[in-house]
């Protein structure tokens, strides 16, 4: 899929993470409808609970319990993308709301 031109940059440290995402790359017009659409998906769809962050709510921070496996990484990245693809194809959804966490 075409999701990694979403990201704007990563950074974190050790299991606390937060993923920048943009809607263009070359200007960093930050994606804040969108990441507050993936943060919902995730919950919805795979019960993955994440939060939102960043001046213009637009980082999904990720802080996973010390226990987190590689398996539960796999599980994390497979449903990211499958969020993300949705949103690649099908854009956010009319009447969505910013709604950070």
């Amino acid at each position: 899929t075409d999701a990694g031109k979403w990201i704007g940059d990563v950074r974190g440290s050790g299991l606390f993470l937060g993923v920048e995402f943009v809607t263009d790359r070359g200007t960093l017009e930050p994606a804040t409808l969108e990441v507050s659409a993936l943060c919902t998906k995730m919950k919805d769809e795979h019960n993955i609970l994440t939060t939102i962050d960043g001046p213009h709510d637009n980082v999904i921070v990720i802080k996973p319990p010390m226990c987190f496996s590689k398996e539960d990484c796999d599980l994390f990245v497979d449903a990211m993308q499958k969020c993300l693809a949705n949103l690649v194809e099908h854009g956010v959804a009319e009447g969505t709301t910013h709604t950070p966490t």
